[in-house]
């Protein structure tokens, strides 16, 4: 009876975190709310993140850490269209480099009851160089307005 109970319990704990959460749609439920629900007064929230991290071996570079992040937006106010502009810095000298590589950002608007989609484009990044071992990629999506999910 104990080995039962124990089975079960490390099935149900395992069961626990073994949820998945993913990034999702955006919907026009989303894009018509006009305010966070448990804070009116947000300019603007995160609906959702999640970050992945992963060693890899390349023959050409060796061991590489990637990570990739998913992040939803939803901008209230004209206060929160700051929350569209990011910047990601990194170390880079002359002999090692990091990259930053922005690979799915989209605008979300909702434009006569139907969802418009606007790409980031190269036009939208840019690299500054900070210091002799930093640089910053910075990146400002378009098309954001009041309402919209970046």
């Amino acid at each position: 009876m104990k080995t039962i109970c124990l089975y079960l319990f490390v099935f149900f704990t395992f069961s626990i975190f073994a949820q998945k959460q993913e990034l999702g749609k955006v919907t026009i439920d989303e894009l018509k709310q006009n305010s966070h629900p448990s804070d009116p007064d947000a300019p603007a929230a995160i609906l959702f993140e999640k970050g992945n991290s992963r060693i890899e071996y390349n023959h050409t570079h060796g061991f590489m850490l990637l990570t990739d992040i998913d992040v939803k937006i939803k901008i209230y106010t004209k206060d929160g269209l700051a929350y569209a502009n990011k910047k990601i810095p990194f170390y880079a000298t002359s002999s090692t480099k990091e990259t930053v590589n922005i690979s799915k950002a989209f605008t979300y608007n909702l434009v006569n009851d139907k969802i418009e989609k606007t790409k980031l484009n190269n036009d939208g990044q840019f690299v500054d160089v900070l210091s002799e071992y930093w640089s910053e990629k910075r990146i400002a999506m378009p098309n954001v307005r009041e309402g919209a999910i970046v």
